[in-house]
This record gives structure tokens, C-alpha cells and sequence, in this order.
């Protein structure tokens, strides 16, 4: 797939963590997401899955040419909800399907949660899949809005940007 830069219109969002594996940032092969996120730095570790678990990069095939791909990064290298980051979107012959969700955790419960409310650019640099194994690159960048709980309209006052680059060896669910 050559880079394409993708524009996303905003659409309402239910948050749900979604597990995703490996990050590769800047070339060299990482177990992170890099980027900014309120104009700060910051990273995110990416858990690959031992013993048979499944990681934080992953993908599913839903049909000829179509897949969902999930990322989750971490603030520490263990599993947490706190501070978690997850991306998930659907491709469809090589052409994002809709909006990606955006999620942001800043504590330990589900709510309050940010979300991209389907808004924001998704920039897909590469992704190759070799079977089980698919190799993704790309980069996001939005305006995420605190949701306190479903069905709860969005605070609008309360907004960090993200802007983040992946490059993440995932795996097949």
C-alpha cells in the first residue's frame, strides 16, 4: 500500500480497549508508540504476548481483503488501563473503511475516557501482510474529547490533541 493521507469525519464512538504487539518507530524496531500527547511527549508500550497470550498489535481477516487491526500501547510494560492508548480501524482492499476509534484511559476504569469521536487523519505508510504476520505503518494525529460515560454527550471544553507514529509488527487473532 503507498502512503495516503486519509481524512476522517467525525462520527459518535463507543470506547473499548482492543488489543494490538510490536512497535517499530523511526526504523529501528521498538516496543512503543511515540508522539504527543496535550503537547507533551510521550510513549507507549506495546506488550507482545508470551507464553501463547496474545499481544497488543493484532489484526483479524473478516473476509477477502477486508481486516480490523487493533494497537494498544501502555504507560509501563505490564497490562493497565490507566494511561492506555488504543487505536483500532478497518481496512478494506488496501482503503480505511470508515473512521478509526480513538481511545485514551487517563484512569484505571473505562469512564472518563478520551475519544476522537471519529474525527482526526490516519496516515497508513505501509502495511504488508505475510499470512499470520502483517507489518504496519503509519501515523495519527486528532483532537480527542472526554467522554464521562455512555450515552453522555462529549465535554468539548475538555480536549487533548494526539499525534502519534507507529511502526508495529502485529499478529493474527
Amino acid at each position: 500500500m503507498n502512503a495516503q493521507r486519509i481524512p476522517i469525519l467525525p462520527r459518535p464512538l463507543l470506547a473499548a480497549l482492543m488489543l494490538g504487539s510490536l512497535v517499530l518507530v523511526g526504523g529501528a524496531r521498538a516496543d512503543q508508540l511515540a508522539g504527543t500527547l496535550g503537547g507533551e511527549p510521550q510513549r507507549w508500550y506495546v506488550l507482545s504476548g508470551e507464553d501463547g497470550a496474545q499481544g497488543t498489535a493484532t489484526f483479524a481477516v473478516l473476509g477477502p481483503g477486508m481486516a480490523r487491526y487493533s494497537l494498544q500501547g501502555h504507560l509501563e510494560r505490564t497490562f493497565a488501563t490507566r494511561g492506555s492508548l488504543s487505536l483500532n480501524f478497518t481496512v478494506m482492499n488496501g482503503q480505511l473503511l470508515g473512521a478509526p476509534e480513538v481511545s485514551y484511559f487517563p484512569s484505571d476504569k473505562l469512564f472518563p475516557v478520551y475519544s476522537n469521536e471519529g474525527a482526526g487523519d490516519l496516515t497508513i505508510k505501509a502495511l504488508d501482510n505475510h499470512g499470520n504476520q502483517t507489518q504496519l505503518r503509519g501515523r495519527y494525529q486528532g483532537m480527542l474529547v472526554r467522554l464521562e460515560g455512555v450515552g453522555q454527550a462529549p465535554n468539548g471544553s475538555d480536549t487533548l490533541t494526539l499525534d502519534i507514529e507507529f511502526d508495529v509488527g502485529m499478529t493474527s487473532r
